[in-house]
């Protein structure tokens, strides 16, 4: 049991850790209803209605990730306009993004919100007020709306530093009901996912999955990290 109603969710990485591949598949489970502890809420037994916005790609690429990924991932599935939102916000100002966010979420009223990502809904993560500012907004809209909100964040580049950057890193860390940390093993071409933090259910089993030749993901055994300094 994860991603719960009401309650926000951290997904952070370093950079290319595949934070939106394993976002990906979360999509894809919600809508084949293999739905986690979203459960349904609407009588007439549809899928979970999923909100995507992206803020950090090219419309292209969120295309491409929607055709080549989700979609294959989803099979046969045919009410993807009733279900699937997705909307680019790459190159809009934080307030527009902020203000399409909200009217998107009280509009759709969706089971689940992928926001990829949050630091693209302030001018400075570094800044204590824009980050209460956001984390309220936000907890808000989840529970007015009786979803899940699904926030991206980078951690900070060091190597040994596992942290979500800034001031809305330490925020969301300490508003989001779990935590999930996405990484990518270079010597084994494998992504691994540990849900880090957790308010009610601990989730001890990392996942680990490597991209087949359709570039999609398929579980594997854990592999040989090698160790760092941490």
């Amino acid at each position: 049991p994860c991603f719960y109603r009401g309650e926000l969710v951290a997904v952070c990485g370093k950079a290319k850790s595949g934070k939106t591949l394993f976002l990906s598949m979360i999509m894809a489970c919600c809508l084949t209803d293999r739905i986690l502890a979203l459960e349904r809420v609407s009588d007439g037994g549809k899928p979970l209605r999923v909100l995507w916005l992206d803020t950090e790609q090219s419309q292209q690429s969120t295309q491409e990730i929607m055709l080549k990924r989700i979609i294959p991932m989803a099979g046969e599935f045919s009410d993807f306009d009733e279900c699937f939102y997705t909307y680019n916000l790459r190159g809009l100002g934080y307030e527009t993004r902020r203000d399409l966010m909200e009217v998107a979420i009280n509009t759709l009223h969706p089971d689940i919100v992928i926001i990829d990502g949050i630091k693209d809904l302030v001018t400075d993560i570094n800044d204590a007020i824009q980050a209460t500012q956001i984390m309220e907004q936000l907890m808000a809209l989840a529970q007015k709306n009786n979803c899940c909100i699904v926030n991206v964040l980078h951690q900070n580049k060091s190597e040994a530093d596992h942290n979500m950057r800034g001031s809305i890193g330490t925020e969301l860390t300490n508003k989001a009901f779990e935590v999930y940390t996405c990484e990518f093993i270079e010597e084994s071409d494998t992504f691994k996912v540990t849900q880090r933090l957790s308010r009610r259910m601990r989730i001890k089993r990392k996942m680990f999955y490597q991209l087949n030749s359709d570039g999609l993901p398929v579980e594997c055994a854990a592999r040989q990290e090698k160790p760092r300094d941490d």
